[in-house]
């Protein structure tokens, strides 16, 4: 990576798409807490809320996206 990443306008960009359901995928869990603040009426997870794989697929399959 050559420059700082605008995570505030990466935020704002998934508001605009107003998005019923996002998924952080890679480590932790800061992104996703972020956008929840911002929008509580999305439901926002991150692969790291799961213990295994098996408890994300399931979620998924709730979501219906799996």
């Amino acid at each position: 990576m050559n420059h700082a990443i605008n995570w505030d306008a990466c935020l704002s960009a998934i508001q605009e798409n107003q998005p019923d359901v996002v998924l952080e995928i890679g480590p932790g869990s800061a992104l996703s807490k972020m956008l929840l603040e911002r929008n509580p009426n999305c439901i926002v997870r991150a692969v790291d809320d799961f213990k295994s794989w098996s408890g994300l697929q399931a979620w998924l399959e709730k979501q219906n996206f799996a």
